[in-house]
């Protein structure tokens, strides 16, 4: 695939060509990572005295520092190389900066300090230019990561005109000076941000930079320097001044509020030496260029491609996808400010794919944030949309005719909030967020579906307050919703399409025609619970579920559960959140359990078989842990559980071949059970990394189907296991890339 790495135009910027990375490779093997870092060459802010770099690497938060350098060296371009383990996830720190520059990195503590009062701290000093990078990546074999370090400064020039006309009345400035209010001292190298000192600081006297060209014509410089500053705009109070010979015969000027930036030029000009007037103050962007971001953004667009943003960008017209893009908004903003009757602000005919940001449609007739008529993801991202004024017909945030997922995406809007509608469409929303303001007199919708659209829900907060803002009302969700679990506050309604209720919990009692066949509402505490016919009782806490299970009822959770080890039981060898030995169901309903229990044998959840779904395993050192140890032992069954946050996903100790089956679930972390657990069955699931461990070792023979396992996933297979359509990194699992999952290949099989 095309890889584009937006870099907004610079003055310097230590650049090297991406390398595309093919993912390969089994945990625990060591592997050469390499970095290339390069330099161009400009005049002023060229880079070059930038020669000491300094880099430290870590695992997790953890400073690995045997491989720490502070005295490495880079002349326009360095290449440097560190052997680490495949399959694991690390974060490179970079600084480059001048020998003897007023910078004291602390890698241990990740953060940079500048010494402002040293004697060195001088106006116009070049070698006070620096610049640094924080990169995390995942080892996936002998790869090379392109690293651009990038400056934490804004560049303040002052510059005038009038130089010949202050000659000519018997006036020559030699020297400069620069005063700017509270500017940063401390650059946290982790996060990005900035701490500022309490006092001004002083550029003090130096000589007047010559030779070099202002950034603004037909001026000249009179001072240059380097501020630290944070990414977003900011603005400071200036004191500059300029003498002949000594500071006692200075002249000094005072510019309030001036912009700066991080990484961007504020150039201050004016008739300086002999006027008081005609001062201009202007951020201007050399540094950073906006229109090359959506330069990058339309051509990828158009011809497919990856990006990864820099900056904001604000859309002057619809970005409007064709080929197969992927947008990492890397915490940053696409908006725009567009009417309905414009449309979206991305529109998507191709495959795309949004991960980390926010995208926003500004204006008080703002349109959607997304159009979707191909197929396209959205993970982790913040989707706003603007009210539209003036009608009674909602304007969506998300408009959707093709095949749309959103994973764990917060949607904020006053109007409408997803809609699918069309022969095919589908909408999915997993563990997200729909926050519906309302707008007074207008119909309000939170999720909508219509002309045979579908949306399904797993998982997530859906609310909507407009019925409480509007007297044309609203409803939370509207049509053809399969809803598999989640919660939901606000009316349910079924215009173009009957609603499917197969789990959730609602602050109104749902209609019956409403309900899956084999599911019922169950009131409790004002809210209703859909929960299989099977289940005997909702319970809100430990207590509850847990004297359920004691029981031997079915039931189902209203609410998260996590458990303090002061209040946890016994699995037989150490803690456990909850125990279920005496078979039955436990019904998440989307909810999360936990345990804080981390010794070698506790458990959030105890099981002698059973079924066990619709949850969310986040806490303890084994999520569910199978040990039969009690009068009740039979299979055990997963559907549409998720454990990410435990060490272990799934482990076993005592068995009596009843066996396993798991459906439609996710494992991340270190899946391994005993042999005599039986035979073990993967129909639909996911495996990936957990607590740093993206691995699995069944003891017993085990059979995946419909599977995925995630780049850098490894399975120390000591029984046979069978592989049937499954996929390895994204693409299909054959016997050309077995080896590089499977340990044992004589005991694996492809279907």
């Amino acid at each position: 695939m095309k890889k584009l790495f937006l870099v907004l135009a610079a003055a310097f910027a230590m650049v090297a060509c991406q390398t595309d990375i093919n993912e390969v490779g089994v945990v625990g093997g060591e592997v050469d990572v390499t970095f290339e870092v390069g330099t161009p060459t400009r005049a002023y802010s060229d880079g070059q005295s930038a020669t000491v770099l300094q880099y430290a690497v870590y695992e997790g938060e953890t400073e690995l520092t045997a491989l720490t350098v502070t005295d490495g060296e880079i002349h326009g371009s360095t290449t440097v190389s560190f052997k680490l383990v495949t399959g694991n996830t690390y974060t490179v720190i970079f600084w480059a900066a001048a020998p003897n520059a007023p910078y004291t990195v602390d890698f241990a503590n990740k953060k940079m300090t500048v010494d402002y009062t040293a004697a060195t701290t001088l106006s116009n000093d070049e070698n006070r230019d620096a610049f640094y990078k924080r990169h995390t990546f995942t080892v996936t074999g002998a790869q090379t990561e392109t690293i651009e370090l990038r400056r934490p400064f804004a560049q303040l020039n002052i510059g005038t005109n009038d130089y010949l006309h202050a000659e000519e009345a018997g006036y020559e400035p030699t020297k400069s000076y620069v005063k700017v209010t509270q500017l940063g001292d401390v650059l946290n190298l982790w996060n990005d941000e900035v701490e500022g000192t309490d006092a001004a600081i002083s550029f003090d006297y130096a000589a007047i930079p010559t030779g070099e060209t202002f950034p603004v014509a037909g001026y000249e410089y009179l001072a240059m320097n380097y501020l630290l500053v944070n990414s977003q705009k900011e603005v400071v109070d200036i004191e500059f001044g300029y003498t002949e010979s000594d500071a006692a015969a200075a002249k000094t000027r005072t510019v309030g509020s001036v912009p700066v930036q991080r990484n961007y030029r504020t150039n201050i000009y004016g008739q300086l030496l002999t006027s008081d007037v005609d001062i201009n103050v202007v951020i201007k962007p050399e540094y950073e260029d906006p229109a090359h971001e959506l330069d990058a953004l339309h051509k990828a667009a158009l011809n497919g491609g990856e990006i990864t943003l820099s900056d904001d960008v604000e859309l002057t017209t619809p970005l409007e996808v064709v080929g197969k893009m992927t947008i990492n908004l890397n915490g940053k903003t696409i908006s725009a400010e567009y009417s309905k009757s414009v449309g979206a602000i991305i529109k998507n005919y191709g495959t795309l794919t949004i991960v980390g940001g926010t995208i926003s449609s500004l204006g008080e007739n703002g349109g959607s944030a997304i159009q979707n008529n191909g197929t396209m993801t959205v993970t982790n991202t913040t989707l706003n949309g603007a009210p539209q004024a003036g009608s009674s017909w909602p304007s969506y945030t998300v408009n959707n005719t093709g095949n749309l997922t959103l994973n764990n995406v917060d949607i904020t809007s006053h109007h409408g909030a997803v809609a699918s509608y069309g022969e095919g469409a589908l909408v999915t929303l997993n563990n997200s967020k729909i926050e519906m303001q309302g707008i007074a007199g207008m119909t309000s919708h939170g999720i909508y579906t219509y002309n045979n659209g579908k949306v399904v829900v797993n998982g997530g907060n859906y609310t909507n307050h407009a019925t409480d803002q509007n007297s044309t009302g609203g409803s939370v969700l509207n049509g053809a919703v399969t809803v598999n679990s989640g919660n939901f506050s606000g009316r349910i309604e079924n215009y173009y399409g009957t609603p499917v209720l197969k789990g959730g919990n609602y602050t109104v009692n749902p209609n019956s025609s409403f309900i899956a066949a084999g599911m019922k509402a169950i009131e409790k505490d004002g809210k209703y619970y859909v929960v299989a016919d099977e289940v005997d009782e909702v319970a809100k806490d430990k207590t509850e579920l847990q004297g359920a299970l004691d029981a031997g009822n079915d039931v189902a959770l209203a609410g998260d559960v996590a458990v303090a080890k002061s209040e946890a039981g016994s699995n037989g060898y150490g803690a456990t959140g909850i125990s279920q030995t005496n078979g039955g169901t436990i019904d998440g309903n989307g909810n999360d359990i936990s345990v804080s229990a981390w010794g070698t044998w506790d458990s959030a959840i105890n099981t002698t078989g059973g079924t066990i779904k619709n949850i969310n395993v986040t806490g303890g050192m084994r999520g569910i842990f199978i040990n039969h140890n009690s009068t009740n032992c039979s299979k055990v069954i997963l559907e549409n559980v998720t454990i990410d946050g435990t060490v272990y996903t799934i482990s076993c100790d005592q068995g009596t071949n009843n066996g396993l089956e798991a459906y439609n679930s996710t494992f991340n972390g270190w899946t391994s059970y005993a042999a005599t657990l039986g035979d073990v069955k993967f129909v639909g699931c996911s495996f990936g990394r957990g607590q740093g461990y993206a691995y699995c070792r069944p003891y017993a023979a085990t059979e995946f189907v419909n599977c995925a396992f995630a780049a850098g996933y490894a399975i120390d297979n000591v029984a046979a296991v069978t592989f049937e359509n499954c996929t390895f990194g994204g693409v299909a699992l054959t016997a050309a890339n077995l080896s590089q999952l499977v340990s044992n290949t004589a005991k694996a099989t492809i279907k």
